[in-house]
């Protein structure tokens, strides 16, 4: 069966809590379709590729890399499922599986027996996000602050991912209670603050700055 775009976006957000960016999302679904890997490959292929950059380095633990993937893919940390993540931990130390793959494994796991809870909704409607932010922003120049950041803004309600792009273009969408706007990372303002060369095209004025240093 082949890889979708949305199922590679699943894996950002489970291996490293970002939305991909255009280029790397496109990268992927290339190399699935051009190698005929199947998700668990890709997963894998996904995973090595990672552990190139400092940021993700920690994940060649296997603690590291399950407690991550638990987090990301099911809301769980170590002290609410201390027993399936040492399963996992070791699974992956003695060889069992793949580094990668298990989180092909949990998110199939969470699809397919807990598709109602609120975590996996959670989970996809990020990768809807994931897509959409894809769409906007073609390449990573080095900061995966923004990719993490505004995921983080989507929860299991789909009207999240509206506001979460709302914030995206220069909007002020309802963040809920005055607690929770404070608790969120306000992405526009973050964008806003970053310093760049270029002005890119067609962008409204707010965004301007940011999206001509992601293009």
């Amino acid at each position: 069966m082949a890889v979708s775009l949305k199922q590679i976006a699943m894996l950002y957000i489970a291996l490293f809590g970002r939305a991909p960016e255009g280029e790397g999302l496109n990268y992927w679904y290339e190399q699935a379709q051009a190698n005929g890997w199947d998700l668990a490959e890709l997963a894998e292929a996904m995973y090595e590729a990672a552990l190139q950059y400092p940021e993700y380095a920690e994940l060649s633990k296997p603690f590291v890399l399950v407690s991550t993937i638990y987090e990301n893919v099911l809301g769980k940390t170590y002290a609410d499922d201390h027993e399936g993540i040492n399963y996992w931990v070791k699974q992956v130390k003695e060889g069992k599986i793949p580094a990668g793959e298990v989180a092909k494994v949990i998110i199939g796991t969470a699809l397919t027996q807990y598709p109602e809870h609120p975590a996996t909704k959670t989970l996809l409607n990020r990768a809807e996000l994931g897509l959409k932010v894809a769409e906007k922003i073609e390449h990573f120049e080095g900061d995966f602050t923004p990719f993490q950041e505004i995921i983080k803004l989507v929860n299991d309600d789909p009207a999240s991912i509206e506001q979460a792009l709302a914030y995206l273009e220069g909007g002020s969408p309802e963040q809920g209670s005055q607690a929770e706007q404070q608790e969120n990372f306000d992405v526009h303002s973050y964008l806003n603050n970053l310093h760049i060369d270029k002005v890119a095209e067609n962008l409204p004025v707010a965004l301007e700055e940011v999206f001509s240093f992601w293009n």
